[in-house]
């Protein structure tokens, strides 16, 4: 495949998160399309993501630790990360 093999960063609740990071840092493009691709269940209360608050500590050392972001770049992406939780839960 065009991405070659990866592996998901060993980061407690942000592998996939780290692992899109690592995708788009080699180069490689992200996306919104404004159609659906795939159909799945909704998350439950209580699930891993579901409280975004209680990520901060995890996406701060997945920028920090694995992307080795300075800590203003590291406060940039954490604040952008916010936003575009807030502007998703609007839509």
């Amino acid at each position: 495949n065009a991405l070659g093999t990866r592996l998901m960063p060993d980061m407690p609740k942000r592998q996939d998160y780290g692992l899109w990071l690592s995708i788009m840092r080699d180069g490689h493009d992200a996306r919104a399309l404004r159609e659906p691709l795939a159909v799945y269940r909704a998350h439950q209360a209580g699930s891993l993501s579901s409280n975004k608050l209680a990520l901060i500590p995890f996406n701060w050392a997945l920028y920090r630790e694995h992307e080795h972001l300075s800590v203003p770049r590291s406060a940039r992406a954490l604040a952008g990360a916010a936003w575009n939780s807030v502007r998703k839960s609007r839509i």
